[in-house]
């Protein structure tokens, strides 16, 4: 459900797929459930193209039973149910904060899936990898070319 957007253009020219139809700034979307706002998302800038939607400063807030996780990225593109983003992305949540350049979140199955170098802090663990996917209700994260520091009391 879209809440409020500043002005926004519009062009009804479908002609050229590589021009978005319509532009909207300082864009807030919130999804409702029965318990309350479960997702809070906003942009400086979003443009609608025929295939996708493309947001810039993007900052998603998910409330879920087990707490609440925020996703920041300097830009994401929406299509398929797939939430591309890219640039700066960071992730924290459950205790977890992620950082990479890029990460694909599945909205249906509550996962991100990053192919990019990461970072993951945990606790006392700091890993670097080379390429994740995080199963966010579940709390389980898988990671390939994984070297971790792990801290432990003396």
């Amino acid at each position: 459900m879209l809440i409020s957007q500043n002005p926004y253009a519009l062009d009804l020219n479908l002609s050229d797929i590589d021009k978005p139809t319509i532009e909207f700034f300082n864009v807030k979307e919130y999804e409702l459930n029965q318990d309350g706002v479960k997702l809070e998302a906003s942009a400086s800038k979003a443009q609608r193209f025929q295939d996708k939607d493309i947001l810039y400063d993007i900052n998603i807030l998910m409330t879920q039973n087990n707490g609440s996780q925020t996703l920041k990225s300097d830009n994401a593109t929406l299509a398929n149910n797939i939430v591309y983003l890219n640039g700066n992305v960071r992730y924290i949540g459950n205790g977890t904060t992620v950082t990479t350049e890029s990460v694909e979140y599945h909205q249906n199955r509550d996962m991100l899936i990053g192919k990019t170098p990461f970072r993951v802090e945990k606790d006392n663990i700091v890993a670097r990898g080379n390429s994740f996917s995080y199963r966010i209700k579940l709390g389980k994260f898988d990671a390939s070319g994984i070297k971790a520091v792990i801290q432990t009391e003396r």
